[in-house]
């Protein structure tokens, strides 16, 4: 587990649930993360220091959400007439990337689910 989702909080509970695993792997300590096992932080490893000079190449980065995912369409093609560089982040969960790419104009990068999020944060703009 890595960043905060709600998905992966559960109420602290005294007995142990036999459909959770015994332990768990997250890879950031939040403390709004909570779950009711026992948990080992596996910090990840930092990336070379050249990372954070990138340059910032991505003029609008726009989050793709599950519920939300004709408003994001509608969002990029406001963008097609306009001279920038545009990309979308997938949810994690939407994992079908050729179905995505199709309902999205090509002139528009869209990067997968499990793409690293910090990655596309240090080379955009907005």
């Amino acid at each position: 587990m890595g960043a905060t989702n709600i998905m992966y909080s559960l109420p602290k509970v005294k007995a142990s649930l036999t459909t959770l695993p015994n332990k768990i792997i997250i890879t950031n300590k939040t403390k709004d993360i909570t779950y009711p096992v026992e948990q080992i932080l596996i910090a990840k490893k930092k990336e070379n220091n050249r990372e954070t000079f990138l340059k910032k190449n991505i003029d609008v980065l726009i989050g793709s959400d599950l519920h939300f995912f004709k408003e994001t369409i509608e969002l990029s093609k406001i963008f097609l007439d306009k001279k920038l560089e545009v990309c979308i982040k997938l949810h994690p969960s939407q994992i079908d990337y050729q179905y995505y790419r199709k309902q999205i104009p090509s002139k528009i990068k869209i990067y997968s689910g499990d793409y690293e999020i910090k990655k596309l944060l240090k080379k955009s703009k907005i």
